[in-house]
């Protein structure tokens, strides 16, 4: 039995139902993309909250720190390192933070910014670079560039 006055409001709230589920594809469809742009990043890619909790991260994160899972809500679980603690809570101070660590034989430039909700800083996004090629360039560019000093020195 339906009654006649309840008409106008089950039509509107099957409307609201219709509009919340195209809503919800929307935004499941929209965190899909996020996802597969992520995970198919070279670069580490960290979201944390004002408590260190982490939010989100790509896969390439967890491996640049050698952690095989993101277990615990703090993202200093992932890496304990004295870097990586200063430039996370530098960021969560309200400032760019940069910094380097090294973990197996690779070294790790850490790139934090913060995010700010009005005037405190609400969490921050860490970046995670692998730069060790480019530090063995520099290292190999200063040998060579001591020999040739020491070489040309030699003969006078």
């Amino acid at each position: 039995m339906t009654y006649d006055e309840l008409s106008p409001l089950l039509s509107r709230i099957a409307h609201q139902n219709r509009t919340i589920a195209a809503q919800l594809q929307d935004a499941r469809k929209r965190q899909e993309e996020f996802r597969l742009l992520t995970d198919n990043m070279s670069e580490g890619f960290l979201v944390i909250d004002h408590n260190t909790n982490l939010l989100s991260y790509n896969a390439a994160a967890l491996t640049l720190l050698g952690s095989g899972h993101a277990g615990g809500a703090s993202v200093l679980t992932l890496n304990r390192s004295e870097g990586f603690r200063d430039t996370v809570s530098r960021a969560l101070e309200g400032l760019h933070a940069e910094g380097v660590i090294q973990r197996a034989r690779r070294c790790l430039q850490l790139i934090a910014n913060p995010v700010f909700d009005g005037e405190e800083a609400a969490g921050a996004i860490l970046v995670i670079l692998d730069i060790t090629e480019k530090t063995q360039r520099e290292q190999l560019r200063r040998e060579f560039s001591a020999n040739v000093s020491h070489e040309l020195k030699t003969p006078l």
